[in-house]
């Protein structure tokens, strides 16, 4: 049985068609960053587009035959913009098909065919969102140019093919069923959505806390570990010879720089409020189980890699949800309530 949580993450992954290198927002209901899927098993020789239709399991026909379309020739409005039903149609059949290849998704199956309303939702918001973030960007000035465009779309192809996974572009464009007008209008989305996160993702420094623990699974351990601290055994020995966190143990429990928030609970509660930098914590009890943590030092810190993109995905998430939530948006589509 396919969980719908499950299908729902597919949805949103295929919908993905030409990268941005990672520096776009993922959110539930802000503009999906587009991207290329490059899977990491791809068959020697692809499967056409044609071929496709008609010989895989899933048959994607099967699934044109569920799409249902608004009786009008509208499918929604975004602060009285229309998209029409036509452009929706069109976007709804060219995503369909990666998402059912990628995912090998068999329509001829009741439980697959049951998530085209959450499919067909998921697409129309995906338009409203990029058709909310053009006007946005226009507001604010923002301008994706034509050169832009044409130098990320060179290097976006360089480095696909330099995967060696695709034997030619055309060979990605054809398993995204993507023209190349679609693929520059894929690009400048994702350009469109670099710049709004540069300009609403927030500060690239933050307070933040640098330590090391010891993670045990059982309190007695933790007891036995916080003895021989107390009597003077160093907490990087300790660290390697007793942490079940096979991330830090070997370099004696480091955690390095983090912001708050970005730990469970309680751990966050002693780096942040209780313990006083160059101190060391009584036992920490999490799911995890239980730590012993020594904070190195609290201050304000440049954010890097992964958790400053987490934190300006975050913030660009937060403006966005207001924006969307102020806008004017008509939906004209009624789809099946699904559970």
């Amino acid at each position: 049985m396919i969980k719908k949580s499950l299908i729902l993450c597919c949805v949103l992954a295929a919908l993905l068609l030409i990268t941005a290198c990672g520096q776009t927002p993922a959110a539930t209901s802000t503009p999906e960053p587009t991207a290329t899927p490059v899977p990491t098993e791809t068959p020697a020789a692809a499967p056409t587009t044609a071929e496709l239709a008609v010989s895989t399991p899933g048959d994607v026909n099967v699934a044109y035959g569920l799409i249902k379309l608004p009786e009008g020739n509208v499918a929604a409005t975004v602060n009285g913009v229309e998209i029409t039903t036509t452009a929706y149609d069109e976007e709804l059949r060219r995503q369909l098909v990666p998402l059912t290849m990628q995912y090998q998704l068999d329509w001829n199956l009741a439980e697959v065919q049951a998530y085209m309303p959450d499919i067909q939702d998921s697409i129309l918001q995906q338009m409203i969102d990029f058709e909310l973030l053009w006007q946005l960007g226009k507001a604010e000035g923002i301008s994706i140019t034509d050169e832009a465009i044409e130098t990320e779309y060179a290097s976006t192809k360089q480095s696909v093919l330099a995967g060696g996974q695709f034997t030619s572009w055309e060979q990605v464009l054809e398993m995204n069923n993507l023209t190349e007008e679609k693929a520059r209008e894929q690009i400048a989305n994702s350009l469109l959505v670099r710049a709004m996160v540069a300009n609403h993702g927030g500060t690239a420094e933050e307070l933040q806390a640098k330590a090391s623990h010891i993670l045990v699974e059982s309190e007695e351990t933790a007891k036995e570990v916080l003895a021989k601290l107390k009597a003077g055994e160093p907490f990087e020995d300790l660290a390697k010879a007793y942490s079940t966190d096979t991330g830090t143990k070997d370099a004696g429990g480091d955690l390095g720089w983090f912001p708050q928030g970005m730990m469970v609970a309680e751990f966050d509660d002693a780096v942040f409020t209780k313990l006083q930098v160059g101190e060391t914590s009584e036992l920490v009890k999490t799911d995890y189980g239980y730590h012993i943590i020594r904070l190195a030092a609290r201050e304000v810190h440049p954010l890097e890699g992964s958790i400053l993109e987490q934190r300006q995905q975050e913030n660009f998430t937060a403006w966005y949800q207001v924006e969307r939530e102020a806008a004017d948006i008509q939906e004209f589509l009624q789809l099946e309530a699904t559970s």
